[in-house]
């Protein structure tokens, strides 16, 4: 009864996804989105009625500046609101956040994941800015300062591939390393899942023993995962 929305533009067409979550409620699913911090601020008390249990969204920076730069239409003291309210409602966030803007040096960087630390998001994917072909981002970075690694295989957000001007690549590696080690600790996971638990309990009581563990259980030992879904053909010959 866990449903996760594989598709980072959820509500973008409001219409569709009322539908979509109206189905979830109606059924009983938890679900898990991803989508735009602005949103799910905006419809949060909406969604976490319905069911909503995890969201993940696109944080890249605390910067207002640079956050303004890329096109996001927050802050950071939307972030901290986003995060008070989050906590309120026991959802679980799971924020992604970018390292490597040419602004960054390794002392900012380690300040921004003590900022990071302290608003206390429950996980975080981090990545480093990497120069994707044919984003005006890119002929920016090449005409300012060189793009080193043509290899695309290495253009997977974890590995630095162009000449930035304060950070190499072996400490930009360091730092995206330490973030994930530092900001993805174990205890800051746990609570995240502790305050899910807590919801669910205050929702449903002990009947939570029934409709998220032993029903879900029951159910996957006779699912055939092979089984044919077929849907009936209406449409007349």
């Amino acid at each position: 009864n866990e449903v996760w929305i594989a598709d980072e533009t959820f509500y973008i067409f409001p219409s569709h996804s009322e539908k979509v979550i109206d189905l979830l409620a109606r059924y009983g699913f938890h679900w898990w989105v991803m989508t735009r911090l602005e949103l799910c601020l905006k419809h949060l008390d909406g969604w976490v009625s319905r069911g909503m249990a995890i969201v993940a969204f696109g944080l890249e920076s605390i910067h207002d500046e640079i956050l303004a730069k890329i096109g996001k239409k927050i802050n950071l003291d939307i972030i901290r609101e986003f995060r008070k309210l989050t906590l309120e409602k026991n959802i679980f966030t799971m924020p992604s956040y970018m390292i490597g803007y040419e602004e960054d040096t390794v002392e900012s960087v380690l300040q921004d994941y003590e900022i990071l630390d302290k608003i206390g998001f429950d996980a975080y994917q981090l990545s480093i800015l990497t120069p994707l072909p044919k984003l005006p981002m890119t002929e920016r970075i090449e005409s300012l300062y060189g793009i080193f690694d043509r290899d695309y295989h290495h253009y997977t957000a974890v590995d630095l591939v162009w000449h930035h001007p304060h950070i190499t690549p072996a400490r930009m590696k360091f730092l995206h390393r330490l973030g994930l080690a530092t900001l993805n600790a174990s205890a800051n996971y746990l609570k995240g899942t502790v305050r899910i638990i807590q919801r669910r309990v205050r929702e449903k009581g002990f009947g939570l023993l029934w409709d998220d563990v032993a029903r879900p259980f029951l159910h996957s030992l006779s699912y055939n995962e092979r089984k044919q879904v077929v849907l009936p053909n209406n449409q007349s010959d």
